[in-house]
């Protein structure tokens, strides 16, 4: 679960960060810094919803292992978050109304917890509720784009928080220098282990179907805390848990 956990964390930092870019920036002190981040939170504050497809690498540090994988992203404000993986394993991770969802059809298996347990997490969907009191907990600064100079058509911006956050070392964003559209995020833990995920084909819905945020789960799935503990299918429910009797996850796309 936490490989894909650190997805989230890292797609969460992407919106969440630019909806306060201005505190940022001015803790930053680069004034580089300060207009892209500005330009990037115009953007954004007009988007509402937004639906792409992706591409992950994970980087185990212990194992010195790479796993490769892709699905579909979806987010609307306020913090709802959901990723489906289609390859190389169906998984599905829903973040929305506090609460994270983790659920692998194959494993019949559900994971359910509180974004509060997370504490890089909580932050997080604490900026996306505009929540000021978290704001000053993080800086940033430009950095080159060595996949592309000489001619980068990206900045990539670093956030690192000020002090210790979880398992969160540092968030690399690169952003489209004509969109000002966030095209890929790095997340990388305090153990060296490297979620990198690149977006394309962004889209910015007029609406989503209302089931979007919500898991169709079968009676037979095992629901669980994120300690491996039973979890109360109501407690399930409020999560934004949905009880059917099928075979599979009904998603709304």
């Amino acid at each position: 679960m936490e490989r894909v956990i650190r997805a989230g964390l890292a797609l969460a930092c992407g919106v969440c960060l630019l909806c306060v870019s201005d505190v940022l920036a001015a803790e930053s002190g680069a004034a580089s810094v300060a207009t892209v981040l500005a330009r990037a939170q115009a953007r954004y504050a007009a988007i509402d919803r937004m639906q792409a497809s992706f591409k992950q690498v994970t980087f185990n540090a212990t194992m010195g292992k790479e796993e490769h994988s892709r699905g579909l992203y979806y987010a609307e404000k306020p913090g709802k978050v959901r990723w489906d993986y289609e390859k190389p394993v169906v998984q599905h991770l829903v973040v929305s109304g506090g609460r994270v969802l983790f659920y692998v059809p194959s494993d019949k298996q559900l994971v359910f917890s509180d974004a509060s347990e997370m504490e890089e997490l909580k932050a997080l969907l604490d900026l996306l509720g505009g929540q000021r009191s978290v704001m000053g907990r993080f800086k940033a600064r430009l950095l080159p784009d060595d996949k592309r100079e000489p001619k980068s058509d990206r900045y990539v911006v670093r956030i690192v928080p000020k002090k210790p956050m979880g398992n969160l070392l540092r968030l690399d964003l690169a952003i489209n220098k004509k969109t000002f559209l966030v095209e890929e995020t790095t997340y990388v833990d305090i153990y060296g282990n490297k979620t990198r995920i690149s977006f394309s084909h962004i889209k910015m819905p007029k609406r989503f179907k209302s089931s979007l945020f919500a898991l169709d789960v079968p009676q037979n799935v095992t629901v669980i805390d994120s300690a491996g503990n039973p979890v109360r299918r109501g407690a399930a429910q409020k999560g934004a848990t949905k009880n059917k009797p099928a075979d599979n996850v009904q998603g709304a796309r």
